[in-house]
């Protein structure tokens, strides 16, 4: 029996940009998802247009690796609001 992580996946994204953001990390979310590509799976697959060789991927894979992105992107913005508010606290806090 295996976890069924779907239902939580967008939660943890967001904890993942929100981290990304307070570590200045964010690059390496960027670099997990390219490692993802191309975005297939035995459902999924990517299909070579013969003509042009180019490569088609199916949208629901690539609106996957969009939502991981918009996800990592909102957990970012919060994260951003807390940093600058700690940096703002510890600047009046320094201040005396």
């Amino acid at each position: 029996m295996s976890f069924n992580w779907k239902p939580i996946e967008p939660t943890l994204h967001r904890l993942m940009g929100f981290g990304a953001m307070l570590t200045n990390t964010r690059l390496l979310l960027e670099r997990r998802e390219r490692k993802q590509l191309p975005p297939e799976n035995e459902r999924f697959p990517v299909l070579s247009v013969a003509k042009y060789k180019d490569e088609y991927w199916s949208k629901s894979r690539v609106m996957d690796t969009l939502d991981d992105s918009r996800d990592y992107d909102r957990g970012g913005a919060v994260g951003w609001f807390v940093l600058v508010g700690a940096s703002v606290a510890a600047g009046w806090f320094l201040r005396g």
